[in-house]
């Protein structure tokens, strides 16, 4: 007789969970306003959640069907991993609405006005925009909204990735083994997925979200002072840590052509820090015209965005509604930058 493949309810999942070298401290599940999520049990005690590394799956050895996740035969991975795994996903997660998340998001895009999808290819790079999502693509756009960087591969982490994000929530703890997210809470845990702006965790996601900072859409530059061209990326994730939370982006000579992985463009904590991290980590590295560089990329993905939001006027329906407060908060973070020496407290706009 073939095993359940699906827990029966929290506190069985979280059983089979902790008999797996989980811990999972002052930590439960509950529904709110339509939404699953985690919550502290007791918001005066911290919340601790550890996943050991047994059972974090690296996505090149997931597989699935409409009604299951499951680990690729062959993956080296315990019996009681891979029945964890498959339960887990049976119970909540992929059947529990993540694979239906992920269709709809790709069924919505897919189904956008055709002058709008042009725009998000053109302007954003947005792929297969024309065409029908099948089990690969909704697979895909669900493990990327799922998977996180350990020991230099992506893997799924069950239960964590339970938690909804803030901008303001807990970091995730993948130094030492496995992977933890801890610390207080008043009621819900929320945990801030990554460093993206506002686009890119709507593209990622599928969610709207007013984050902190505003990054560079791709851009290249071809002086005609005879100076190196210049390649701009939008890799985020290829980056330095500065402090207070700032991140610097990666330059490098390639090819005779000056690479940088990113620009930060705004800031709503001080619109001050993208001109200044641009000055002491990217201008010593030009050798054209970089002040005016600098204006110039954060000309066009202002315009970039304008442009989108022309586009979609006169169009409605939900996933246009998303786009536009998508593109709105991220020109509001796009105009928290300005080139002078002077800083704010407090942002205007949040």
């Amino acid at each position: 007789m073939r095993k359940r493949t699906s827990f029966a309810n929290w506190d069985e999942l979280a059983a089979s969970f902790r008999g797996l070298g989980g811990l999972l401290d002052n930590v439960t599940m509950r529904q709110s306003n339509g939404s699953r999520g985690l919550f502290a049990i007791d918001p005066s005690r911290p919340v601790r959640i550890h996943i050991p590394d047994g059972i974090l799956v690296r996505i090149e050895d997931i597989q699935s069907s409409r009604d299951a996740l499951t680990i690729k035969p062959g993956a080296s991975y315990s019996d009681a991993a891979r029945e964890f795994f498959e339960r887990y996903h049976g119970f909540t997660s992929w059947t529990g609405g993540g694979r239906e998340s992920a269709e709809w998001f790709l069924k919505g895009l897919y189904r956008l006005p055709q002058p709008i999808k042009q725009a998000l290819a053109e302007e954003f790079a947005v792929a297969r925009l024309d065409v029908l999502p099948d089990e690969l693509d909704i697979l895909t756009q669900f493990i990327d909204s799922r998977a996180i960087r350990k020991n230099g591969q992506r893997v799924l982490m069950p239960v964590i990735e339970l938690v909804n994000h803030a901008p303001w929530g807990l970091s995730y703890g993948t130094e030492l083994a496995g992977i933890t997210l801890e610390g207080m809470t008043k009621s819900e845990v929320f945990a801030r997925y990554s460093i993206n702006d506002t686009w890119k965790k709507f593209l990622t996601y599928g969610f709207v979200s007013p984050e902190r900072f505003a990054f560079s859409q791709t851009f290249s530059a071809e002086p005609k002072n005879g100076a190196k061209p210049i390649n701009l990326r939008a890799a985020a994730s290829e980056r330095k840590s500065l402090p207070d939370g700032l991140i610097s982006p990666l330059v490098s000579a390639k090819d005779g052509r000056i690479d940088i992985s990113f620009l930060l463009l705004g800031d709503r904590k001080n619109p001050a820090n993208p001109a200044a991290v641009f000055r002491h980590n990217v201008k010593p590295h030009l050798d054209a015209n970089a002040e005016e560089f600098f204006e110039t990329v954060l000309f066009m993905n202002r315009l970039k965005f304008f442009k989108l939001l022309q586009t979609a006027e006169g169009h409605s329906g939900e996933m246009v509604e998303m786009l536009r407060k998508a593109a709105r908060l991220q020109l509001e973070a796009l105009a928290s930058c300005w080139v002078g020496a002077w800083s704010t407290e407090k942002s205007a706009l949040v």
